[in-house]
């Protein structure tokens, strides 16, 4: 699959907490924004729309 290169602008605390993310998890700053981005274009084929603020609803039975 080719890919391509996205630049973004984010504020630094949003820096700093995707960073204690991957420190916390392994899992790198690329990968969550682009099983984010994945998350929010699959939502919106399937529904037709899409709200903001986005949020995130844990699966019953799933987590920590």
């Amino acid at each position: 699959m080719k890919t391509e290169t996205l630049s973004i602008r984010v504020e630094s605390d949003l820096i700093t907490r995707m960073k204690q993310f991957e420190a916390a998890t392994g899992v790198e700053k690329a990968t969550l924004v682009r099983a984010a981005v994945a998350a929010v274009l699959d939502f919106h084929e399937a529904n037709g729309f899409i709200s903001f603020p986005i949020e995130i609803v844990p699966t019953a039975g799933k987590g920590r």
